[in-house]
């Protein structure tokens, strides 16, 4: 009797540990930010079609509300003081809960097409500009084409993806580090740093746990993994020949989610095993799910693990919209746009993100705290036992 309850004790001790750990890893891999005007589950993104008769495109950053479809311009189109967002396509989220946006703009200053990353409060919407030709030392970001994605890595740091030209140039694109602080910029693969595949066309980027980062690249049909101290990049196997790949999501240690624009497939894959999966639309040889065809560019994922959500074009119809894509079955319902949901309609979408806002850690102390009582408490009782 006093070794079953020795065992009791010690598989009760290990769900809590196991319980305890969980929670600490979900926190460490989740991108989360500080509580404030965002809230877990909103999607943010953008919109580079808002037309202006006054002048060049105005675009805008959307807040989408998970529950309702419910849209909100949290910067542009009159919100917010700043630089003006004139084609605004890739959406990061710092810990600060600060939110970066990458613009492909006209310089002021000199009349020419520019790359910048823009700061945007998510309160009042006022941006400022943190790196590009007014701020920040190291390769300009182009323009007019990019940059395009942007991903906060674990240390803080910004990664962007760029498109360096729009002619003919061999491999004109480039990944690149930015300092949050000062915009000073690195060049981290391509345009002559590290080995491998070209970066054609690097639009859709992630970074690793462990500071891997993935590209996706629609005109070189691949998607690229960096290695980020050398830049050599190397082409995930089973992902060469894919067409019109424009984003990626990192999620597992070995897993990846990768959209397919020009069929509109959406796709799991294993990076070791190079295992690929159809999770929703119409693959080579099958279709996964029900709902709208759509042509995705931008992907995101709920913190809650339900479900996920693709920026796109509904293939039937001149809008775009957020659409929800339901992980066990791949069914696809529209969430935002064309019609569902409240608030502005979008005109163009670039890539989204979704954020996650973590539990405050005094929750996770107080129940360390409690969970290590009740061990001791239960422990000492059961050491009274016969």
């Amino acid at each position: 009797m006093g070794s079953v309850n020795r065992i009791a004790t010690v598989v009760l001790w290990l769900r809590l540990v196991l319980a305890i750990s969980s929670g600490i890893a979900t926190a460490a891999i989740a991108p989360t930010v500080r509580a404030g005007v965002l809230q877990t589950g909103d999607i943010l993104v953008t919109d580079y079609g808002m037309a202006s008769p006054s002048g060049p495109s105005d675009g805008a950053l959307f807040k989408v509300d998970s529950i309702t479809g419910a849209r909100t311009i949290l910067s542009g189109r009159g919100i917010g003081t700043g630089p003006m967002l004139i084609d605004p396509f890739g959406v990061a989220v710092e810990r600060s809960g600060s939110i970066l946006v990458t613009d492909r703009s006209i310089d002021s200053a000199s009349g020419t097409h520019r790359g910048f990353v823009y700061r945007v409060d998510p309160v009042s919407g006022d941006r400022i500009e943190i790196s590009g030709p007014n701020r920040g030392h190291g390769p300009p970001l182009s323009g007019p084409l990019g940059p395009l994605g942007i991903v906060v890595d674990q240390d803080g740091s910004i990664v962007v993806a760029d498109v360096t030209s729009e002619d003919s140039t061999p491999n004109p694109g480039a990944v690149l580090r930015i300092d949050p602080t000062n915009g000073d910029r690195q060049l981290v693969s391509g345009l002559g740093t590290g080995i491998g595949p070209s970066l054609d066309y690097p639009v859709g980027i992630a970074v690793a746990e462990n500071g891997t980062i993935f590209v996706a690249d629609p005109v070189a049909h691949m998607v690229h993994t960096i290695e980020p101290s050398s830049g050599n990049r190397v082409a995930i196997g089973s992902l060469q020949g894919f067409d019109g790949v424009t984003d990626v999501e990192v999620i597992g240690p070995h897993t990846l989610l990768i959209n397919e624009a020009i069929s509109g497939a959406i796709y799991v894959v294993d990076i070791v095993t190079g295992q690929t999966t159809l999770v929703s639309g119409p693959g080579l040889t099958s279709i996964v799910g029900d709902g709208p065809a759509i042509t995705p560019v931008g992907v995101g994922i709920s913190p809650a693990s339900d479900a996920f959500y693709t920026s796109c074009t509904l293939s039937l119809t001149p809008h775009d919209a957020i659409v929800q894509i339901d992980w066990s079955s791949g069914d696809r319902t529209v969430l935002s746009g064309g019609g569902i949901g409240a608030g502005p309609e979008f005109n163009t979408l670039g890539l989204m993100t979704v954020v996650s806002v973590p539990e405050p850690p005094t929750n996770l102390t107080f129940g360390l705290a409690i969970a290590t009582f009740a061990v001791v408490r239960w422990s000492r009782f059961l050491r009274r036992k016969p």
